[in-house]
């Protein structure tokens, strides 16, 4: 089904088209609930582990695809570029791994710190360890299974 030239988006000026008003637009940031209690280390451990898991599950699935090109193009000229992103891949997902590994400990033992709260600190320190805790096993995906989904 064709559409006609003029129902197509494009970038060129239009001044049919009304232009955003300033008061329209919002740079704040959505209100999605209540702020974090999570201290900016704390925030920076769980970001970059999020960001290694990831990056693990993207090339765990590249892997498979290259995994499977390789054996479709066994004869063609192509293979050996294939070989070498399979293998550059695979170097990739090692190292993901590994950072993933050293920021779980890291977190592990944040946890652990903040268990310690949980069980010597005031009323208010332990309201706050709990709520911590209880974020950071959301961000973890405590509970969740997560990896290739083929």
């Amino acid at each position: 089904m064709d559409a006609p030239m003029n129902d197509v988006w494009s970038d060129i000026d239009d001044s049919s088209m009304p232009s955003p008003r300033s008061s329209a637009l919002s740079f704040d940031a959505p209100s999605t609930g209540p702020p974090s209690t999570l201290t900016q280390r704390q925030n920076s451990l769980v970001s970059i582990y999020s960001l290694h898991s990831s990056h693990v599950i993207d090339l765990m699935n590249i892997i498979v695809d290259l995994e499977i090109a390789v054996r479709r193009e066994r004869d063609e000229p192509g293979l050996q570029c294939l070989r070498d992103e399979l293998v550059k891949a695979q170097v990739d997902l090692a190292m993901h791994r590994e950072g993933k590994r050293k920021k779980e400990r890291q977190i592990g033992k944040e946890e652990e710190r903040l268990k310690k709260v949980l069980g010597d600190g005031k009323a208010e320190d332990r309201r706050v360890a709990r709520s911590q805790l209880d974020e950071i096993a959301y961000y973890m995906g405590s509970g969740r299974a997560s990896g290739c989904l083929r």
